[in-house]
């Protein structure tokens, strides 16, 4: 069903709400005291990139992620989204291509559909993709998705889907679609638990942080983890 103009205001001001004051639960980018582990890092921008500790371990153990690019990397990245993120839809290209021109870096996706309902349905609908018919389609459809400019839910992402060649009657089985529904739910409760309330978050060499900082900024980060294991060396 069509949004109209006011629902489609209703639910991006709700999802604006739910951003800040989840981003005020990790402290402000731009203001308040940082948390006493943080990095003094910075954006493509020059805006400060808020950011902590997580563990490398934290996504472990979590069936159903999906991982694009090296299959023997030294470097991994973990990406929390929302196909209804703005900021993941501008990070998609980038990230692809960065894990195409370097053989040794992977990305690794943890559906976190938290700014409406619609969300959810089509990282499930993403996950079914992945499971019936495996990364090379997941991932086409993946990029296609966050491909797509305003609200995203489960018919359009069927529409795009079904460009993209897919068989949508194959992932309305219900154990497909169940399997895929468990997988995406186990990763946003794990990234709940982790205390990750925006997307993108994204994760690198044992820090967490908030926002897409740009390729630049990304690539910098790579090349000092490589050099000491952090992402600031100095």
């Amino acid at each position: 069903m069509m949004l109209d103009r006011r629902a489609w205001c209703r639910l991006a001001i709700g999802g604006f709400a739910n951003a800040w004051a989840a981003r005020a639960s990790m402290g402000s980018a731009r203001a308040g005291s940082p948390p006493a582990d943080a990095l003094a890092l910075a954006s493509d921008d020059g805006s400060p990139i808020r950011n902590r500790a997580l563990p490398a371990e934290a996504f472990a153990g979590l069936a159903g992620l999906q991982r694009i690019g090296g299959t023997a990397p030294d470097i991994v990245i973990g990406e929390v989204f929302d196909y209804n993120c703005g900021y993941c839809r501008s990070a998609a290209v980038p990230l692809d291509a960065l894990v195409e021109r370097d053989g040794r870096v992977a990305l690794t996706l943890v559906h976190h559909p938290i700014l409406s309902p619609a969300s959810r349905a089509v990282a499930i609908l993403q996950q079914a993709v992945f499971h019936l018919f495996g990364p090379a389609s997941a991932r086409a459809l993946h990029l296609a998705l966050l491909g797509h400019r305003g609200f995203l839910d489960e018919p359009r992402a069927r529409a795009i889907a079904r460009a993209e060649g897919i068989d949508l009657d194959a992932i309305d089985a219900p154990a497909v679609a169940g399997a895929a529904a468990l997988e995406v739910d186990a990763q946003t409760s794990r990234a709940h638990a982790l205390g990750i309330r925006v997307t993108p978050t994204f994760a690198i060499a044992g820090r967490a942080f908030i926002g897409w900082p740009g390729p630049s900024t990304i690539a910098g980060m790579i090349a000092e983890a490589r050099r000491c294991g952090r992402l600031r060396c100095d």
